[in-house]
């Protein structure tokens, strides 16, 4: 199946995928991946909207709701207790089954513009490969490039340092055929609803960062696999929402690494020389690295965790 070659007047087969789109920070992208998601072709789509940043939703994006998706869309405004990307994923995915059925959940960021067959190619790939559990896009790069950002991702050992597969590469060098991988970036994931229940959720430890990582470990050890489908593709407006804040996001990519380690490292002596190492290199920076550093060694949680404000990464 080509992306974007779906006869638009065939009948989905597949049921109905619930997208679940976490904003945080600027509407405007959030637009281009409304548009986007409710022009995808050969399959039954609906839309829960999580506003996790306490904005209110401006009149406009709820005019383009009503006239993308009618009565096929939901929005959820996060309170102060919601633990970051994971807990608004799992707020959502809550509420949307407290009253609907969906049979698979597409998990998002705001700013991941689908292709008009993504979502199919997906669907797809779940229900033909048994031992998938979740299943995810090629990540690119915004430009006429088709420059990869993440064609899937791995963990290498004994670092702990993740690594994003044909990262800055041409889409032809991601090979033709679906893939496993360690995990799957978590700005676009395809679940059945009941591999969902079956996995237990987002880990809502990690806040921000690592929490796909998790995701894929944990299916890992179940047995299953996450999958990477290359006719799957999709935009990725890198940094949309972190860039912003860069002390919150160098707090986290440190503090969540060391957490990550400890909880899934491989046995032997050498997961826990360089994480040692890694500690102390972070501690003598100063600053937010070096608070993640300090929170990841005593397994603590962040500043973020009761509300995110800049001042916290830095004092």
């Amino acid at each position: 199946m080509t992306t974007g070659a779906f006869d638009k007047s065939a009948t989905s087969t597949a049921g109905v995928v619930e997208a679940v789109m976490v904003h945080y920070g600027d509407f405007d992208i959030t637009r281009q991946s409304i548009v986007a998601l409710a022009a995808s072709e050969d399959v039954n789509v609906e839309l829960t909207l999580v506003v996790n940043d306490g904005q209110e939703v401006p009149a406009s994006l709820r005019s383009l709701l009503e006239e993308s998706f009618a009565e096929k869309t939901r929005t959820l405004k996060t309170g102060s207790g919601v633990k970051g990307y994971s807990g608004a994923l799992n707020a959502a995915t809550k509420r949307v089954r407290s009253g609907l059925d969906p049979q698979y959940f597409f998990f998002m960021n705001h700013d991941v513009i689908v292709e008009r067959g993504t979502l199919a190619c997906l669907c797809e790939e779940l229900d033909r490969n048994a031992r998938a559990l979740a299943v995810g896009p090629v990540l690119l790069f915004p430009g006429s490039e088709r420059n990869v950002w993440n064609a899937g991702s791995v963990i290498h050992w004994p670092a702990c340092r993740p690594g994003s597969l044909h990262y800055r590469e041409s889409l032809t060098a991601v090979p033709e055929r679906p893939y496993a991988v360690d995990y799957l970036c978590g700005a676009a994931m395809l679940m059945k609803k009941d591999h969902v229940d079956e996995i237990g959720g987002w880990s809502e430890d990690y806040f921000l960062y690592f929490e796909d990582a998790d995701m894929g470990e944990r299916i890992r050890r179940a047995g299953r696999t996450s999958v990477v489908v290359p006719t799957a593709r999709a935009v990725h407006h890198v940094g949309a929402a972190s860039s912003a804040e860069p002390d919150r996001t160098a707090y986290y990519r440190v503090r969540n690494r060391i957490l990550f380690s400890r909880r899934w490292a491989p046995p032997g002596v050498g997961p826990r020389v360089r994480r040692a190492h890694f500690i102390f290199k972070n501690l003598l920076k100063r600053g937010p690295r070096a608070r993640g550093a300090f929170a990841g060694l005593f397994g603590a949680g962040g500043p973020g965790e009761r509300g995110p404000s800049v001042s916290d990464y830095t004092q």
